[in-house]
């Protein structure tokens, strides 16, 4: 666990039973008393809320709300992906 201000965060590996292991880093920020995920770096590098934030930015400016939100029900049926 490594301290960033007053965040923590945590790396660990993701392995499956065939494929290579994944680095995975959790952003961790205590709210209410209770620590809580924030962010999750992918290979420990690539920011899964950056990368969340730019696609709906992005949905957002050529759609507004309305957009955004059939974006988000499309994810939810995918099943977030």
């Amino acid at each position: 666990v490594e301290t960033r201000g007053t965040d923590k965060l945590v790396r660990t590996t993701l392995s499956a039973p065939k494929g290579d292991a994944v680095p995975i880093g959790y952003r961790l920020r205590q709210s209410g008393g209770k620590w809580k995920i924030v962010d999750v770096y992918y290979k420990n590098a690539i920011s899964q809320l950056a990368t969340r934030r730019a696609d709906f930015a992005s949905v957002f400016a050529k759609g507004g709300a309305k957009a955004l939100i059939a974006h988000l029900d499309d994810l939810a049926a995918k099943g977030g992906r």
